[in-house]
């Protein structure tokens, strides 16, 4: 088995560099699994616990870092004060002090990125995963760079999937500016609010230290998030396997079912409205194995609903059941999601309210996934 190439960014050949650095014997079998052990469980709650202390502190520090020696060396941080006079007015920049703030920045988001992929190829030690013996190795190990580098692959966009549709281009660019700018915006405003209370006696450095805990739940935010993306990723094979197993065996030759496939992958995908690996794992097996034609683009036809109520019994379960799938899959339930979970419950589609299908996505994000298909779905490979 080769390596892929060598493309991509600084991280992403880092992170490259821990996966495909594994020995051989480290990986026992090529089977998945979606279950994980007590034992698996404590180690992988000890990665969470110190991955997100070094967050916190890496915030703490970087904070403290940037204020208290401007506060005590004024001096020193206003050399190479550069002054600029426009025609309506006039301004400095000093030079030095914003150099030391940039360094500070990026050797912040450095350390914090090689947290989270040491913390990520941990992870995957711990469950075994991916077995050097699958045929898809290197896709896993790529989706598993791209959380660690906190990279969001649109691999939906090569079989047809676009969880964007019927958005225009001006919201899709608000929605990653925004993304972007959450955590500066919570300290800006953190700041003010400290501001208003403590009025003309606020002490500048008291102010700006006071961002600590902001910066430092962000950076424990942000690092949990990988590490739960980490999880679903690693479990979602096994878990998406026993799926298509179950219904390849049940409706492998039945052209009814097929039809409503890449309809409902693609309602799930417009419902989650971002892209998400597991979902394209999903999608792509589901197309696979019913030997369904890729599509360039597909849209959802306005009477899917319709469909649904009409099909037998069964196979509307099942379907049913393929979407409580398709929108757990990520180990969380988006806002639409869960307007649609309530949707598609009123009107007859799923039995199962919301509040059921968070306890069963729970069940999947701790390594209760096999359990969960044959209790609580119904989907047990006979």
């Amino acid at each position: 088995m080769s390596k892929p190439d060598e493309k991509g960014g600084f991280f992403e050949r880092i992170a490259k560099g821990y996966f495909y650095g594994d020995s051989e014997e480290q990986y026992i079998n090529n089977e998945y699994t979606n279950q994980l052990t007590p034992i698996q469980n404590k180690h992988l709650r000890r990665i969470k616990i110190r991955t997100l202390v070094y967050s916190a502190l890496a915030g703490t520090l970087g904070v403290l870092l940037l204020y208290l020696p401007p506060f005590y060396f004024p001096k020193t941080f206003e050399l190479w004060t550069v002054p600029v006079n426009l025609v309506w007015f006039s301004f400095s920049i000093p030079v030095f002090s914003l150099l030391y703030g940039i360094i500070l920045a990026v050797v912040e988001i450095y350390f914090l990125v090689f947290l989270n992929i040491r913390a990520v190829h941990e992870m995957s030690d711990v469950c075994d995963f991916p077995p050097k013996e699958d045929p898809n190795y290197n896709f896993h190990i790529k989706s598993l760079v791209n959380i660690g580098v906190e990279k969001n692959a649109k691999n939906e966009l090569s079989i047809g999937l676009n969880p964007y549709q019927g958005y225009s281009r001006f919201t899709v660019v608000m929605i990653f500016v925004w993304t972007k700018l959450r955590a500066t915006l919570s300290n800006i405003v953190f700041k003010m609010i400290l501001r208003r209370i403590l009025g003309r006696y606020a002490v500048r450095v008291v102010v700006e230290i006071a961002g600590i805990p902001i910066m430092a739940a962000w950076n424990m935010w942000a690092a949990n998030k990988v590490l739960k993306q980490a999880r679903v990723r690693i479990l979602s094979p096994g878990f998406i396997q026993q799926t298509v197993i179950y219904l390849h065996k049940k409706y492998h030759n039945n052209q009814q079912f097929k039809d409503i496939l890449y309809d409902t992958m693609q309602f799930l995908a417009m419902r989650k409205r971002s892209f998400h690996e597991n979902h394209y794992l999903l999608s792509i097996n589901i197309l696979k194995t019913f030997e369904i034609p890729f599509k360039d683009n597909h849209e959802v036809p306005d009477n899917f609903m319709e469909t649904l109520k009409h099909l037998p019994q069964e196979m509307h379960n099942d379907i049913a059941h393929l979407m409580i799938i398709g929108m757990i899959v990520d180990g969380k339930i988006s806002f639409l999601e869960r307007k649609s979970i309530k949707e598609l419950s009123a009107i007859g589609i799923i039995d199962y309210s919301y509040p059921e299908v968070v306890l069963i996505m729970q069940e999947f994000v701790n390594g209760k996934g096999k359990q969960m298909l044959d209790t609580k779905l119904n989907m047990a490979i006979a």
